[in-house]
């Protein structure tokens, strides 16, 4: 430490003897400064850095490096090793780092978490278990400090608290070092960059050359690149000299140009033209050129700040913000800064919901039930994921399709191709279509799945993933929830609901999936009664059994249908609750037909079998079509025998976990009898053909 403060005595002196001479002292923070700095002195800015450099000038942190350098060996020079050693000196400075540790974890826990100390929920219990765990390890490391530190005296103690203190420090230094130069060196997560070329930079070159080999062509193959890629391809393009290069605006591109590439690299601006004119003949890559750090510190004031630190419960989204601040510092992980800054941007809308409340309780049921509402939707946000980083140029990489095939086993990277050959038969059968109204946007809905009306209108929804049913009047207006389980009455809690369906008696039936039961509700919002037990088919034979009820129909007769997960089909008296019928159709569908030409479709048969965990279906010019776990599947009837034996697969791949559940309309009684399939007087049991029941695997 003494070497190090000695060997700094002579750039101080220097630098001391340049102001003396200069009298003018600038404070460099950037290369804007330095930029200035040379303006102001009439000199370029490499004659400035080279006079600075030989005046002695540093960087703003040398000095305070060797200062504290200094100081340090100020401390070391006055331990009593002997007395330490005696002490046990190797448990104390362990145990000083440990209580350090341990108190940020505790005040970590109390102001800094997402989970609240003592909650019922799962991460409140584990919240709770680390703070309090950090509570025992502080209270043990402290009484250890106190147990070997007092024969030393408040001086030596100190002193060993700043070794410690420093120990950490540089174990920190070198983490961060390590994360800086040899993880994250190419990711804008890291702060070490300002600006600078995203991976994809590399990767794309790595296919140029491996193309321009594979093809013989080497230096000779056409390239042609704007002046949006020009940093860094000017460089990395520079041996190949047969390119072509575009500038200009959008609009200015000359065709002639990209006549005979065989790649094209081009930036934001002019990558519409160049599609327009490529047309079909090549391959399109998108990739990230160019990143900055996240840039969330622009703008930064007080009012900011405070919010951030902010201990008032109102604002839900401060501890995600505290917690998304360590979480970039110690990992640079941008995941809980994004959830923090969704939710600041919806929870605004808790006090419009808690309005709707009529007590002070129910409207504090209401703003927790959106509070959590706001947390989950905002749990998946990632605007700060690498792939989507939002502060970046885009550059867009094109591939004569040509050589395409030639060269390439399975693409490039995790890219996508833009233009598909051959067709796809989803490219067939999809079409996006817009909706003409939304409705419900303000009651803060997630994942809803069934929708039902009654006779004036008012819509019902079952708003799955909050756990309740949404009311809106027939303009769209949120009236009431019903079976929410912050407010419900007892029993009346819902969880996860899928479907529903009003009844003739007018009352609000409720497959509430994940109870395992149907829920019955008056229109206000009352629980009536349910039906149901969990019950797997293999274990539980009873007919009240259910597993994860999925969809629920009411035929005029009063009959229940209920589509169960578990692989039964259930027809139950809407009046009493008991099973009428219950059939096993797992993986069917099951459809009734009129044997005896009275009318009535009193007579099951099984229309379809074979297919993967089915969730809705319709039927369309004489075919069934059933959505599914695995797909969009259309079945047919081919030799006239009732039975959809024919499947043609329409759509592949779209699993549940993807999180989305493809689904069609279910054509319901109401539509049949309005097209006279139901004469007047339909006896129990009855139900129209048009409708199919729907089996579960």
């Amino acid at each position: 430490m003494a070497a190090g403060a000695a060997a700094a005595k002579g750039p101080l002196q220097r630098r001391a003897a340049w102001d003396r001479a200069n009298r003018t002292v600038y404070l460099a923070l950037d290369y804007d400064d330095v930029a200035e700095a040379a303006a102001r002195a009439g000199q370029t800015l490499p004659d400035l850095l080279h006079a600075l450099w030989h005046a002695g000038a540093t960087h703003l942190t040398v000095p305070l490096i060797l200062v504290t350098g200094w100081w340090l060996g100020q401390v070391v020079d006055g331990v009593r090793w002997r007395a330490l050693g005696v002490s046990g000196w190797l448990v104390l400075l362990g145990a000083m780092p440990l209580a350090l540790l341990a108190l940020g974890r505790g005040v970590l826990g109390l102001w800094g978490g997402r989970a609240s100390l003592g909650g019922r929920s799962l991460e409140g219990l584990i919240a709770s278990g680390n703070w309090l765990g950090a509570l025992l390890v502080l209270g043990g490391a402290v009484y250890v400090i106190w147990r070997l530190g007092r024969p030393l005296g408040r001086g030596q103690l100190g002193r060993a608290a700043v070794l410690s203190g420093a120990l950490v420090l540089a174990v920190l230094t070198a983490r961060a070092a390590i994360l800086a130069c040899f993880i994250n060196y190419d990711y804008a997560t890291e702060y070490l960059v300002y600006a600078h070329s995203g991976p994809a930079v590399k990767t794309v070159m790595e296919e140029v050359d491996h193309i321009a080999a594979i093809t013989n062509e080497g230096a000779n193959m056409r390239i042609v690149f704007d002046d949006e890629s020009s940093w860094p391809y000017t460089w990395y393009f520079r041996h190949y000299p047969n390119y072509g290069f575009l500038r200009g605006e959008a609009g200015s591109v000359d065709a002639g140009t990209l006549e005979g590439a065989r790649i094209v690299v081009v930036g934001s601006k002019k990558v519409g033209d160049v599609r327009t004119i490529l047309g079909d003949r090549y391959y399109e890559f998108g990739y990230i050129r160019l990143w900055w750090p996240m840039q969330e510190y622009f703008n930064l004031n007080y009012d900011r700040v405070a919010k951030v630190f902010s201990t008032d419960k109102a604002n839900i989204a401060a501890p995600y913000y505290r917690q998304g601040l360590w979480d970039i510092w110690w990992d640079r992980d941008y995941r809980a800064y994004g959830q923090a800054m969704c939710i600041e941007s919806k929870q605004f809308r808790c006090e419009t919901e808690a309005s709707l409340g009529t007590t002070d309780e129910e409207r504090a049921a209401f703003r927790r039930s959106c509070e959590q509402a706001v947390v989950n939707e905002c749990a998946s946000d990632d605007r700060f994921a690498v792939n989507k980083w939002p502060v970046s140029d885009r550059m867009y990489f094109f591939v004569d399709k040509q050589i395409a095939a030639q060269v390439w086993d399975a693409g490039i990277g995790s890219s996508t191709v833009n233009i598909r050959e051959p067709e796809y038969p989803e490219d067939r059968v999809y079409r996006e279509i817009t909706a003409e109204r939304t409705l419900g946007e303000v009651a803060g809905m997630i994942g809803p799945r069934g929708i039902a009306l009654d006779e004036d209108g008012t819509i019902y929804v079952a708003d799955t993933d909050r756990s309740r049913v949404a009311v809106f009047s027939s303009q769209g207006e949120f009236l009431r929830s019903i079976g929410d389980p912050a407010i419900a009455s007892p029993g009346g809690g819902l969880r996860q609901p899928w479907s529903l369906d009003v009844g003739p008696d007018g009352l609000v039936y409720v497959a509430d999936t994940w109870n395992n039961r149907v829920a019955v509700f008056t229109q206000e919002g009352d629980f009536v009664r349910a039906w149901g037990h969990e019950g797997v088919p293999a274990s539980d034979p009873s007919p009240e059994a259910m597993w994860g009820p999925r969809d629920l129909k009411i035929g005029p007769d009063g009959l229940v249908y209920v589509a169960d997960c578990g692989g039964k089909v259930h027809c139950v008296d809407a009046e009493t609750g008991q099973p009428y019928w219950v059939h096993d159709a797992r993986g069917e569908i099951w459809a009734l037909r009129d044997a005896d030409d009275d009318q009535f479709m009193d007579v099951p048969f099984r229309a379809a079998d074979g297919l993967d965990l089915p969730v809705a279906l319709v039927v369309h010019e004489g075919s069934l079509y059933v959505s599914s776990v695995g797909g969009l599947v259309r079945l047919d009837d081919g030799d006239g025998d009732g039975v959809f034996e024919d499947q043609t697969v329409l759509v592949a791949g779209l699993s549940a976990a993807t999180g989305y559940w493809p689904l069609v309309r279910w054509q319901g009684c109401q539509a049949a009898q309005e097209e006279g399939q139901l004469a007047p007087g339909t006896e129990k049991g009855a139900f129209p053909g048009s409708n199919v029941l729907q089996g579960l695997r």
